[in-house]
């Protein structure tokens, strides 16, 4: 509460403040006091941006994205996320919030090209094995791509090459499309 006070005072003697706005924005925002954070984030949008690091305007826009989701705005939710996107398309946590937003909306093609940024933007072999299991099952279930998935699952198996399940996910690509002989 004395924070916040000292960040609102700060913010009326100068409503154009880099630290003020962001203080402020950043503490509205997890008291969950959202329209009045919103507001300040699109204002420290509008009057800082240029001075703003990278990771800070993909920060604002995600909590821009938070705020216009708990306010039922979901497909400005997703504009925010978007955008956050168009500064940075590999920060892991912009796709994953992009892959939910995707996946409720039934937009596979969006969710294979964040699935797939996701791959690009990860370093270690568990995550990296995870999602390539999810774009083959993504491809094979959703999409109807057979063929890309069994490439998608064949990536995985190159990371851990006895997982059965994932054997068996490709085994039952091959056979869709009559390719006994690799199937098997």
């Amino acid at each position: 509460e004395k924070a916040l006070g000292a960040y609102r005072a700060a913010y009326d003697l100068d409503p154009t403040s880099h630290k003020a706005l962001s203080r402020l924005a950043q503490l509205l925002f997890d008291s969950k006091e959202f329209e009045e954070a919103g507001k300040l984030f699109q204002a420290l949008l509008v009057h800082r941006r240029d001075s703003m690091e990278t990771g800070e305007i993909v920060n604002v826009f995600f909590n821009l994205s938070t705020i216009k989701e708990e306010l039922g705005e979901h497909a400005k939710a997703l504009n925010m996320i978007e955008k956050a996107l168009d500064v940075d398309p590999a920060n892991a946590k912009v796709l994953e919030r992009a892959i939910d937003i995707y996946q409720a909306k039934e937009d596979f093609e969006a969710v294979l090209r964040c699935k797939n940024n996701l791959l690009d933007a990860v370093g270690d072999d568990d995550t990296k094995l995870k999602l390539h299991e999810e774009v083959g099952d993504l491809l094979a279930r959703k999409l109807k791509r057979p063929a890309d998935a069994i490439k998608s699952y064949g990536k995985a198996l190159e990371i851990q090459g006895d997982l059965r399940r994932v054997l068996y996910k490709k085994m039952e690509a091959h056979v869709g499309l009559k390719q006994w002989d690799e199937g098997l």
